[in-house]
């Protein structure tokens, strides 16, 4: 590592080594966040040092309870960061998220659809062979037809980004209507139901769970950082991505079913949860510029923080109740992108 001298004898970084420390120090902050998670909760609070020196129960509680949940947070917190970056780099637009491309209302729909067929049917989700599974099976098969449909409208249209975005909002306002119907016509227990997928919580973790999404978000977050000379590529226009010999109809396929894999799992997982995905992207290019080399593994750790410490906020401030994890972070992201919203009116001069 080589550093450059200046004229009064101080050391200035360059701005790779600058980007290199900003991702240490987001690592090291992961890992504090992650401490933190699993030493506060609803129940009673204790350190790590309890598994070793504190009672079964405290250690059944670390291990069956807060553990899975902690690390279900993180993955799923990266996760949905690694499709914020991706999305943001196919709209070449800071303020584009996954969810105007309607993958996250077609997942809504179908667990909908999983949740008020099953009430009709006698099926139970909460018990049995479906346990867990019907709602998230229903809910990526959604996923994954809604951006089958947006890629579908696209490609009719030239394939322009512009109309691939059009018609993933008009996906989006077709199922949330859907969605609005089903919900109409269900009964108490169904609409319980539809609140959980709805408002998004981590309430459901389990070590399955914890290992699907950690599956998911690792495959994409490997897939992407082996693409990430190609995405600063597309970053400059489809044109010039192409004459420096990117493939640009084939890597927009592939960062398209990278979106849907991840968003449409972790959706069937934790339900509606907004704004990771805008805002933890957003915040990583302000510390380590726009190069996919660090812009990668930055947002997965900074969206790892971000749904940690909120999780932990969310089941600390009403306790024992636990305040909705897409409440939260709605919360929070919404203000947090109306002023991105302002900020790039100013520069853009309008």
């Amino acid at each position: 590592m080589q550093f450059q001298e200046s004229r009064g004898s101080k050391i200035m970084l360059t701005a790779d080594q600058k980007s290199a420390a900003a991702l240490i120090t987001l690592g090291v902050i992961t890992a504090m966040s992650l401490y933190i998670a699993l030493s506060f909760g609803a129940a009673r609070e204790f350190s790590i040092a309890s598994f070793f020196s504190g009672s079964q129960f405290e250690r059944d509680i670390l291990i069956d309870i807060r553990l899975p949940r902690v690390l279900f947070a993180l993955c799923c917190g990266a996760g949905l960061a690694l499709t914020g970056v991706l999305a943001q780099c196919l709209f070449r637009n800071p303020l584009a998220e996954p969810y105007l491309m309607g993958t996250s209302a077609g997942a809504m729909l179908f667990a909908i659809v999983a949740i008020f067929a099953a009430g009709r049917m006698g099926i139970n989700f909460h018990a049995g062979p479906f346990q867990g599974i019907g709602p998230a099976l229903f809910s990526f098969a959604g996923a994954a037809l809604a951006c089958g449909i947006v890629l579908r409208l696209g490609h009719t249209t030239g394939g322009q980004v512009h109309f691939v975005l059009l018609a993933g909002i008009a996906i989006n306002a077709l199922a949330s209507s859907f969605s609005g119907i089903f919900i109409f016509l269900a009964n108490d227990r169904e609409l319980r139901d539809i609140t959980f997928w709805n408002l998004g919580s981590y309430g459901a973790a389990t070590y399955p769970a914890v290992a699907m999404a950690a599956g998911v978000a690792l495959v994409a977050s490997t897939a992407a950082f082996m693409m990430r000379r190609r995405l600063d590529a597309l970053l400059l226009g489809e044109q010039v991505a192409f004459d420096l010999g990117v493939k640009v109809k084939r890597d927009r396929r592939i960062i398209f079913l990278l979106i849907v894999l991840c968003q449409g799992v972790l959706v069937s997982l934790t339900g509606m949860i907004m704004f990771i995905s805008l805002v933890a992207p957003h915040l990583t290019r302000m510390l380590v510029g726009a190069s996919h080399r660090y812009l990668i593994p930055g947002s997965v750790f900074l969206g790892a923080i971000i749904s940690l410490v909120a999780d932990t906020i969310a089941r600390r401030v009403a306790d024992p109740a636990e305040i909705p994890l897409g409440v939260l972070t709605g919360l929070i992201g919404a203000p947090f992108f109306l002023y991105m919203l302002k900020q790039h009116k100013s520069r853009s001069g309008v």
